[in-house]
């Protein structure tokens, strides 16, 4: 069964440029349960702060090209290619629109 949270972690990670669409649903969940936890505030959106400590998770557990980011320093340039509007958060829709 999908599951909104392994359709969302896809999609993060899609986003990030690591998987191919058919990517396994436990790796969507785990990616899942990052982004969750890097949302401290559980506004469902990141901040840079947020954004770098899910990046760093998802390197962790060698998610996506997390690893390639956090190896190199890219938080910001991902965070920016990520950040659609500018307004400084990383929202589920914006990880969708730049997943396609």
């Amino acid at each position: 069964m999908t599951t909104y949270r392994s359709v969302f972690g896809a999609i993060a990670l899609l986003a990030l440029g690591g998987l191919p669409a058919t990517a396994s649903s436990q790796t969507a969940e785990t990616a899942a349960r990052n982004y969750q936890a890097a949302d401290r505030n559980g506004d469902g959106v990141l901040v840079y702060e947020e954004f770098v400590s899910f990046i760093d998770m998802n390197a962790a557990d060698n998610l996506g090209n997390a690893g390639r980011i956090q190896s190199r320093g890219l938080y910001a340039r991902a965070f920016k290619r990520l950040d659609g509007n500018s307004d400084g958060r990383v929202t589920p829709a914006e990880l969708q629109k730049a997943a396609k």
